[in-house]
């Protein structure tokens, strides 16, 4: 046995397990590019038959994984089959690449689109990974994860996808991964499935296989141990005493998102992204288009409010319609409510197609407007939004800017929702695609608890509701301490609800506000989360 060694990541979960560390070997590397020996016609007939062969292959996974695994693989085999991906790849084939080089050069083009949105860019390794199974399949590259038949087991890896995740079996019982985020796929599916992980933990993959390793995910901390004394394998179960102390709502991106949320005890949709609808395009989608789609997620639903958010896309998220020129600094740049400043007809097609789908269905929508940096951009917003019939209006507060001046948006937004991913990124001044400043994007960082709180403070004293649409929100306990800080909405992916509602019912909020003044007294995000689980009632 190794001597005491620990490492630390962004946990997921509330609970600690035990098991014996099972290495992944790292993923095959796809070969350098190179051009075709072979003709455009042979290698686009090779392109479909490894395609096919992925998709048979996840099909056949998908079929035997749980229901969130499987509906996860099903949308990945839908992009992956999606013709404008093929249409790419063969215009890379007709410029002489082989096929190998072509769905490598077709994927990057259309992961480009995703990078960089809280939701979608956390994807990219996911559609990433389906290319490398097209091309493992066209190299005759062997690619397949075999676990141990007994445990409990831990299994480590550089990043896991979910084609690797649906193989768990119950003998898994932890993961760590040097890569991933808290809303990755990874992220999720260990959630749902109570499975103790801790990801984006540096150096990792140096964990030797067969060592004893201790994962407590409350803390974010995994230690290479024997089995301590009298330990069990628990997972944290949390009685309903009420209510819960903040609405619990959904994250969505398309109506079957809509039809998946429906079917959890969620109240309303917190967040609906509509970026989905103007990806991978070379023209902006019709009036016709959108009113079908936000009318589509208004009947499918659960019950309460929905917030629509408007496009959030910009030079990060390429879209060749905008016209905006390649930045230095996309993040910095001209994206979410700034396109306006280039396009008027962008939103006021947006809004036009939301007032639509609101008369058509009967059912009112709220409306919020991202990366809104001042006063002034919110109150051209909120005018812009009201004048086409929408009643209730917001805003994202993602810049530190509209933090310190919300006091001033009295009689102007009714809510604000905090996005805590692009809020913790300008906050720390930390890339969130640069898994290098991972920890400072930990979502229980000191500085962003009380950057929260002052927001609920200053929003509170002039009738303004605040939310929080960031996945933040799924990491049950940190629901709490939100609730607790005066948070009065919660919004995560659907396979986080359950849990989230649990933890909410399961305090009065006198309890929440104890357990969220507890957290704020920490120096570390560690010290945050673990003084708030020790103020949590039993």
């Amino acid at each position: 046995m190794s001597e005491l060694k620990r490492f630390t990541g962004i946990g997921v979960g509330d609970s600690s397990t035990w098991g014996i560390a099972y290495v992944l070997a790292p993923r095959p590397k796809a070969p350098v590019e190179a051009k075709s020996k072979l003709g455009a016609d042979t290698e686009s007939k090779r392109l479909q038959e490894a395609i096919s062969f992925v998709v048979e292959q996840m099909s056949e996974t998908a079929s035997k994984a749980d229901e969130t695994t499987a509906d996860i693989l099903h949308a990945l085999l839908a992009m992956l089959e999606d013709p404008a991906l093929v249409e790419e790849a063969s215009v890379h084939i007709q410029q002489g690449w082989d096929a190998e080089t072509s769905i490598q050069r077709a994927m990057n083009g259309f992961t480009e689109l995703l990078a960089g949105d809280d939701l979608f860019g956390e994807r990219v390794a996911d559609l990433q990974d389906l290319s490398l199974r097209v091309v493992a399949k066209l190299t005759n590259l062997q690619w397949s994860m075999t676990l141990p038949k007994v445990g409990p087991v831990v299994v480590v890896a550089e990043d896991l996808s979910p084609a690797e995740t649906a193989q768990f079996t119950d003998v898994v019982v932890g993961v760590i991964t040097e890569g991933g985020g808290p809303t990755s796929h990874t992220a999720i599916i260990c959630r749902q499935r109570n499975i103790p992980a801790i990801v984006a933990v540096s150096g990792a993959m140096s964990i030797p296989t067969g060592e004893g390793v201790l994962v407590e995910a409350f803390k974010g901390e995994a230690t290479l141990s024997e089995k301590p004394g009298n330990f069990d394998n628990q997972k944290t179960q949390r009685p309903r005493i009420g209510e819960p102390v903040a609405e619990v709502k959904g994250n969505v991106g398309s109506v079957q998102d809509a039809i998946a949320l429906a079917e959890t005890e969620a109240t309303g949709v917190g967040l609906m992204r509509t970026e989905l609808l103007f990806l991978s395009r070379s023209s902006a989608p019709s009036l016709e288009e959108q009113t079908e789609l936000y009318s589509g997620v208004l009947k499918e639903a659960p019950e309460g409010e929905v917030i629509f958010r408007t496009l959030d896309a910009g030079s990060d998220k390429p879209l060749p319609y905008l016209g905006i020129g390649k930045e230095e600094n996309p993040s910095l740049g001209v994206r979410g409510y700034r396109i306006n400043s280039i396009d008027e007809d962008i939103l006021n097609t947006q809004l036009k197609a939301l007032a639509l789908a609101q008369e058509k269905t009967g059912r009112p929508v709220s409306v919020m407007a991202p990366m809104i940096a001042t006063v002034e951009e919110a109150t051209a917003f909120a005018k812009q939004a009201r004048s086409f019939g929408i009643q209730t209006v917001g805003v994202m507060v993602e810049t530190p800017s509209i933090c310190v001046v919300l006091d001033q948006l009295q009689g102007i937004v009714d809510f604000v929702s905090i996005g805590t991913n692009d809020l913790s990124q300008y906050l720390f001044a930390a890339d969130r695609q640069n898994s290098g400043v991972a920890t400072l994007l930990n979502p229980w960082q000191p500085a962003l608890l009380k950057t929260i709180s002052r927001i609920c403070v200053d929003a509170q004293a002039v009738g303004i509701k605040v939310g929080v649409c960031g996945e933040a929100a799924a990491d049950p306990l940190l629901s709490v301490v939100l609730a607790g800080l005066g948070v009065k909405s919660v919004s995560m992916a659907a396979p986080a609800v359950a849990k989230a509602k649990d933890y909410l019912c399961s305090v009065t909020k006198d309890q929440a506000k104890a357990v969220a003044e507890a957290a704020l007294t920490g120096k570390t995000p560690f010290e945050a989360k673990e003084l708030a689980l020790a103020a949590l009632p039993n």
